[in-house]
């Protein structure tokens, strides 16, 4: 999460730059009043941040667009967490084109003033929508991959069983076994419950969601090393039951 962090940051940075810019604010009053000032220099300076917002919101809509198109082509994605993303992603680019039309018609800086923070805060695009995309496709991917494990564990299961029946022993076989079938069933605990974990958050629940996203990114890693070490016990299992054979 640290790249979302840098992100959330610098997006931060530049709302928080476009409202200092604005006269009226309490940076503002800090300084002496340029009597000097036309209409049409504060013209220009309400075109100029209000290009600025204008740019932020599209920086977003790109990104909604690379994540849509994703999840729409995933082919790890069950349809049920396919169709709450996409209608998450449409809803998100739908609320800030209508917030851009809003800044592109706002005519003072007191309107601009109350636009602009919705720009991160009304969606934290890049905060919670974009972590809710990659951790839900990378659950789905997991679980596949636990998925395909379990077809191995099964073959493996069925390899030990014509060994015993052959009159061999392969105890270290069925030890190694066990220990993958340990593993995989604690990556598929792990697995289960983070869509459900992130897929509830909205905007709204943040910046605390911050902390239910962190712990499923955790939750993903510790899944990934118990599905290593689920592989790396099969591969023990395999070459178990040629010992037990060559003995």
């Amino acid at each position: 999460m640290k790249t979302n962090l840098v992100k959330r940051t610098a997006a931060g940075a530049t709302i928080s730059a476009m409202l200092m810019a604005m006269p009226g604010t309490a940076f503002a009053q800090t300084e002496p009043v340029d009597s000097t000032v036309t209409e049409t220099d504060r013209s220009a300076t309400l075109d100029g941040l209000k290009r600025r917002a204008l740019e932020t919101i599209d920086t977003r809509l790109d990104a909604i667009d690379r994540w849509t198109h994703r999840v729409e082509t995933n082919e790890h994605l069950t349809d049920d967490h396919r169709s709450v993303l996409i209608a998450e992603l449409n809803a998100a680019a739908g609320g800030l084109r209508s917030l851009a039309a809003d800044i592109e018609a706002a005519t003072t800086y007191s309107e601009l003033g109350g636009l602009i923070p919705k720009i991160v805060e009304g969606y934290w695009v890049f905060a919670l929508l974009g972590p809710k995309v990659h951790l839900v496709i990378a659950a789905n991917v997991m679980a596949d991959i636990n998925d395909r494990f379990d077809e191995v564990a099964a073959s493996t299961q069925e390899a030990i069983e014509r060994v015993e029946a052959a009159g061999y022993d392969p105890v270290d076989a069925r030890a190694a076994l066990d220990r993958m079938l340990a593993h995989l069933t604690a990556a598929s605990t792990l697995i289960d419950q983070v869509p459900g974990s992130v897929l509830h958050l909205r905007p709204a629940d943040m910046p605390e969601a911050g902390e239910q996203l962190r712990s499923a990114q955790a939750d993903l890693k510790s899944a990934a090393e118990e599905l290593r070490a689920a592989q790396q016990a099969g591969r023990q299992a395999v070459e178990a039951i040629k010992d037990a054979i060559h003995r």
